[in-house]
């Protein structure tokens, strides 16, 4: 019996012995992820007071001139020195629509616009205090009509100063380097024309922070996922979990066979080396049993 233990105890730890190892490798890259994690300036962006000063039209006659009679959530949003109703027609479909609280008129391009904003706001800091609705981050254009808020708004926040945004891309649904931890969706991801490449994941309704990453980062996340998570199997969908169930039953019975040869059997002093090598594996093991 104590034979055929042995032998299994042999056999399944060539089995398990990789997945193993690179589970362990790969768990100590968590501080390591979370050391060279991008510097934002913040993750909270403190919203502005409301300027009743730009409060010309009432929601009800924005909503009217636009034709809108129903909607999910409502806001009161600045960007850009300009301030808008913020109302979700359908947040979860990425369907929120901006309309000026001067004008009434529709924001073109509002919702990735706002994320523009959010993200520069995440990653270098506020333009402004919170009630400060002159915007001092940002300068007017002369060409812009001092009567257009829309114009005014897009102009200052696409030409906004610090770091030029590259691209901005809506994202509804999880991926490799947006994975499910993140939890929110759907979210804008904000692209940085920065030598790090850094990413800024946020949602616009109502304004939130998300997830921030750059190459550096994306490699360990890249690395942790084949390693720690085995990401290359999801296409397996549960079969990679049953598969990662089995190694890791199989890793607590050969630890269990391993205690028990441990506790039956007698090590042997010898100048062997076989014997010597098996004589350390024995108590070099019973530690990292404690682990298993």
């Amino acid at each position: 019996m104590r034979k055929k233990i042995y032998k299994w105890h042999r056999t399944l730890s060539l089995i398990i012995a990789l997945p193993v190892v690179l589970w362990a490798l790969s768990g100590f890259m968590h501080p390591i992820m979370t050391t060279i994690r991008p510097v934002i300036a913040t993750q909270f962006y403190p919203a502005p007071m409301i300027d009743s000063g730009q409060l010309k039209v009432s929601l009800t006659a924005a909503l009217r001139k636009n034709e809108v009679d129903s909607f999910s959530n409502i806001h009161v949003v600045q960007m850009g020195g300009q301030q808008f109703y913020q109302v979700a027609i359908n947040a979860a479909h990425m369907d929120v629509r901006y309309y000026s609280t001067q004008t009434g008129d529709q924001l073109k391009n509002g919702d990735e616009l706002y994320a523009r904003f959010l993200a520069k706001a995440f990653l270098e800091g506020p333009g402004h205090k919170a009630g400060d609705t002159a915007a001092a981050a940002y300068e007017e254009p002369e060409a812009a009509s001092a009567h257009d808020c829309c114009i005014m708004a897009t102009v200052n926040v696409m030409n906004s100063k610090g770091a030029p945004v590259t691209a901005v891309q809506r994202v509804t649904s999880f991926d490799g380097e947006y994975k499910y931890i993140n939890r929110l969706l759907p979210v804008y991801k904000v692209t940085f024309g920065r030598a790090d490449g850094i990413r800024i994941y946020v949602e616009t309704c109502p304004g939130r922070f998300s997830y921030a990453v750059d190459n550096k980062r994306a490699v360990f996340d890249r690395l942790f996922g084949i390693f720690h998570t085995w990401e290359w199997m999801n296409g397996l969908g549960n079969t990679k979990y049953l598969l990662m169930i089995m190694i890791t039953l199989a890793g607590f019975l050969t630890t269990g066979m391993g205690l028990y040869i441990f506790f039956t059997t007698n090590s042997k002093k010898s100048a062997n080396a076989v014997v010597k090598a098996r004589r350390n594996h024995r108590y070099t093991s019973l530690v990292a049993s404690l682990f298993t």
